[in-house]
């Protein structure tokens, strides 16, 4: 039996709240936010924040690409108005196998590519997206590898830079 995704639990509370009285009080912005993307990209989101670095996995349980084979991890972040014209650099690495990292930053409904990278500084595969003048808002990550089928731990860092 496969789990219900915590989002559409989520989505769930918030459709029926009046007639089950789910406790919609109980939803933080991060949780609106993730419950924003999770319906968009039809996947589970980890929220990230300014400074943060995340470990992940991409493995045959994670999710999938539809006809290209790639395992996919999504995350979301939410820029605010101090970004200003700061830079915001979006780092993912290998992080002991031989994992070829790549990177796409998406529009929050998840249908405007921003920016992508792969190979930011060869012979290094890593992946590194650093971009500038942002509109503040809630946008969609998505980590990924350039070889199909792929699998491997990586790690994924947001920074402002100035």
């Amino acid at each position: 039996m496969r789990a219900v995704p915590r989002f559409l639990l989520l989505g769930l509370c918030l459709a029926v709240l009046p007639v089950v009285g789910c406790d919609s009080g109980s939803l933080t912005p991060e949780d609106e936010d993730r419950i924003q993307l999770e319906a968009a990209m039809d996947c589970s989101v980890t929220m990230l924040a300014l400074g943060a670095t995340e470990r992940g996995e991409l493995n045959t349980g994670s999710c999938r690409t539809h006809g290209a084979g790639s395992y996919l991890s999504f995350y979301g972040l939410r820029i605010g108005e101090e970004m200003g014209n700061d830079y915001l650099l979006i780092d993912m690495a290998a992080d002991g196998s031989p994992l070829n990292p790549y990177l796409i930053l998406l529009s929050s409904d998840g249908q405007n590519q921003i920016a992508f990278n792969d190979d930011f500084l060869p012979p290094s595969s890593d992946a590194r997206i650093r971009i500038r003048g942002l509109q503040p808002g809630l946008y969609a990550i998505v980590a990924r590898t350039a070889v199909v089928g792929q699998t491997g731990n990586f790690s994924i860092s947001v920074q402002r830079e100035r």
